[in-house]
């Protein structure tokens, strides 16, 4: 399996690494651990990248402060057109725990997290507010996958 994975690194496709470690169960998640810092410090963090939980990313560890500015930004604004449908949108999770920590973006993590809460009222149904978010950020160019039941993941402002 770590001779697939070296493949796989070697040729930069990290989705493949990624899931061929994330769906092994030759490994227990300690021994996963493990596996992603080796690849971190013998392979990855040479290239700006690392391999977090997420996945292989260019994680925030390597960005410049114009990057970080300028994805913030388009945040912002994703959480003003998210407040069009409700107007409970906030910033949430590592972001948060980020900023009051260290007044910074978490090193080893790659995106933000704005959650986006709804009254509870009968006859709506987590389906139709998944929707009506999609839709809004569809509008703007956003694309929205990943979908979960506590979360999606959304790209491409």
């Amino acid at each position: 399996m770590l001779t697939t994975i070296d493949h796989f690194i070697a040729r930069g496709a990290y989705t493949q690494a990624n899931n061929l470690l994330s769906t092994t169960s030759l490994l227990n998640a300690r021994q996963k651990n493990i596996v992603r810092r080796f690849y971190n410090d013998s392979h990855l963090i040479k290239k700006h990248l690392e391999w977090s939980h997420h996945g292989i990313w260019r994680t925030f560890r390597f960005w410049t402060t114009d990057e970080k500015i300028a994805y913030l930004r388009n945040c912002l604004d994703i959480i003003k057109l998210l407040e069009s449908l409700c107007p409970f949108v906030s910033f949430g999770f590592g972001s948060v725990l980020g900023f009051a920590r260290d007044k910074d973006f978490i090193p080893h993590d790659d995106d933000m997290d704005i959650i986006v809460a709804f009254r509870d009222e009968p006859g709506i149904k987590y389906q139709h507010t998944l929707t009506l978010i999609e839709a809004a950020l569809e509008q703007k160019g956003i694309k929205s996958y990943n979908h979960h039941v506590s979360h999606m993941t959304a790209s491409g402002m």
